[in-house]
């Protein structure tokens, strides 16, 4: 229901004969075979995630079903499943227990959780003046928040079907990019 509603919110906005590109994220991340992007700079992910301790953190977020640490944000441990907090957006459901997806890999769920580090700076003193190091650099004690956004990865036809169930609107064109379901549509 909520995909549905964001595809007629973004025809809503259109003027008649307006167009709008749709991406979403593809469940086939190898298509005729061949990988995408996405999957093809695992090896560069890796790397950085050596250096800057993101591997680190990548691991105990996904232990932290069994030992829920301060990596997580509290919104995520409760859409996990203590939805007590009425701060957060999350409704409780039966069984909530999302998986959290690893970057650079191929999915195995079509809805999950994705990790989104914060980027930011911690000030730290140096020669009289502020300075900033970034979160994850070596001079930096402290570890970046990291918090789980909800995520639908769409299957081939299901965008397309989503698309079409809708009065208002007709697909120009549809295709995969790079991981990507997409499609074009237009306001009737």
């Amino acid at each position: 229901e909520r995909r549905l509603a964001a595809i007629r919110e973004l025809a809503r906005l259109l003027k008649p004969g307006g167009m709008a590109l749709v991406y979403v994220w593809a469940m086939e991340q190898e298509y005729k075979n061949q990988k995408s992007k996405y999957l093809k700079e695992k090896h560069l992910s890796k790397d950085k995630d050596k250096e800057s301790g993101t591997g680190m953190s990548q691991r105990l977020l996904d232990d932290q079903k069994h030992d829920r640490s301060s990596q997580g944000s509290a919104c995520s441990d409760r859409l996990l499943g203590d939805s007590e907090d009425k701060g957060c957006a999350a409704k409780p459901v039966a069984d909530s227990r999302l998986p959290v997806h690893t970057n650079r890999t191929s999915f195995h769920s079509q809805d999950m959780l994705v990790p989104w580090h914060l980027k930011g700076g911690i000030k730290k003193k140096g020669a009289g003046v502020d300075e900033v190091s970034l979160a994850g650099c070596k001079e930096s004690q402290e570890v970046s928040p990291v918090f789980h956004r909800y995520y639908h990865v769409f299957r081939e036809g299901e965008l397309e079907a989503a698309c079409r169930s809708l009065d208002c609107v007709r697909i120009l064109k549809s295709y995969y990019d790079q991981g990507n379901w997409c499609v074009v549509l237009e306001k009737l």
